[in-house]
């Protein structure tokens, strides 16, 4: 049978293990916070990037789908929250409605994307942006 001493030493161990647990999970929480954070600080200025570029004609259709796919991807995995998606989203919703000529290159390019995002896509046109 283990010692009063023994005995006080498992339990040492097991609150450390126990404490060492929870400060790795709180750890692990912040630097998932800072990346979202980065993730979104990232996606927005490479956004507003490729808009200009855009704008002076310098950026391609596929390029300007391909930069919404991917904050979509990064949506639907819960990378980007509800807050930076909605931003995105109504950014998209805008494009597809006042821009005639992406709308022709996507109907064109839209089937190079999976259908997910298609369909989502479909559904801004027309739509009332917020």
């Amino acid at each position: 049978m283990a010692s009063l001493s023994e005995k006080i030493a498992g339990w040492i161990k097991a609150a450390g293990a126990v404490a060492a647990v929870f400060v790795a999970a709180v750890a692990l929480n912040d630097t998932a916070r800072q990346l979202a954070g980065k993730t979104a600080y990232d996606l927005a200025k490479d956004g507003k990037a490729l808009q200009r570029r855009y704008e002076k004609g310098d950026a391609e259709v596929d390029e300007v789908m391909s930069y919404f796919f991917s904050a979509y991807r990064l949506h639907v995995t819960k990378v980007l929250d509800k807050d930076d998606w909605s931003v995105i989203e109504t950014s998209l919703c805008n494009i597809v409605n006042g821009d005639k000529a992406l709308w022709a290159a996507w109907e064109k390019i839209g089937k190079y994307y999976p259908s997910g995002f298609q369909d989502m896509v479909k559904k801004k046109r027309g739509q009332k942006c917020t």
